[in-house]
């Protein structure tokens, strides 16, 4: 996917999403809001579903342009680029820009650092000519990081939480794993059908001394070493039920619906416990 980016014009933007497709936005701004540039961009790739990580190069217009308009697309262009691990295209300003099919057909100049762009008057600065940046182009850079930060955080966060539910999971095939060992010893799997268990409490009928958790005899000892320690990474524990058909339920407090299947019941599927659920697989 390639974004593409336009500033240069005189109060107006142009953001586009290249593939096979082409999704496209236009925005008239006034002079002042250019700061706002990266914002306009992040609700655009919003509007279209659109992550960071899809976009495989940037295209950005470099002139004829205002002078402000110019260098804030090529410093958002520069910018995005070296935050995403990609390159970043320089085209120039022409009458069918809005050909966009066209346009990335065009001979495009690799932005590197220092790139200086094509102005449509001479840019009415008194200091001496340097290579610096603008108030505006600080502004674009320090609105990129606060955006890039924020979907880091976002992505930390998703990392996070698909951590906990992988290690659910995990401990839920642990205890499947315990149960079977269990049942094949016994010939029956541990507690009564009227009540449901925490896993780190093992006080099934048989195991004593509880509470707060059986740990000389019976139970789910014998086959899982720490099983009092056995809680979820919110600090949650494990629900157990049997019923009298010979089945056992193990419920969980799951995050999120994708591996919530259906609610945990005891009693022979009459009573719901509040917030646990079967998982899914």
């Amino acid at each position: 996917m390639i974004l593409y980016i336009n500033s240069a014009g005189f109060e107006k933007l142009h953001f586009a999403l290249i593939t096979k497709k082409i999704k496209q936005k236009k925005i008239s701004i006034k002079h002042p809001e250019l700061e706002k540039t990266a914002e306009y961009l992040e609700a655009f790739l919003k509007e279209n579903k659109t992550k960071l990580e899809e976009i495989e190069k940037i295209i950005v217009v470099v002139g004829k342009g205002s002078f402000t308009g110019v260098r804030v697309g090529v410093a958002l262009a520069l910018a995005f680029a070296m935050a995403l691990g990609i390159k970043a295209y320089a085209v120039e300003q022409t009458e069918n820009s809005s050909d966009l099919k066209s346009l990335i057909k065009k001979k495009m100049v690799l932005i590197k650092t220092g790139y200086q762009p094509e102005y449509a008057a001479k840019p009415n600065i008194t200091m001496k000519k340097q290579k610096a940046f603008t108030l505006i182009e600080l502004l674009v850079v320090i609105a990129i990081i606060g955006l890039l930060a924020s979907i880091l955080m976002v992505s930390i966060g998703n990392a996070r939480l698909k951590s906990r539910e992988a290690k659910r999971l995990a401990d839920l095939r642990q205890i499947r794993s315990a149960l079977e060992l269990y049942v094949n010893d016994n010939g029956n799997y541990p507690g009564a059908v009227t009540s449901y268990y925490w896993i780190s409490d093992n006080n099934y009928p048989g195991s004593g001394p509880w509470p707060p958790c059986s740990t000389t005899t019976g139970g789910l000892k014998p086959y899982i070493a720490n099983v009092c320690s056995v809680l979820d990474p919110s600090g949650y524990p494990y629900a157990f039920s049997v019923d009298s058909s010979g089945r056992y339920h193990l419920g969980a407090r799951f995050e999120t619906t994708a591996n919530q299947g259906t609610q945990f019941y005891y009693n022979n599927g009459v009573t719901p416990v509040a917030n646990y659920y079967e998982p899914k697989n």
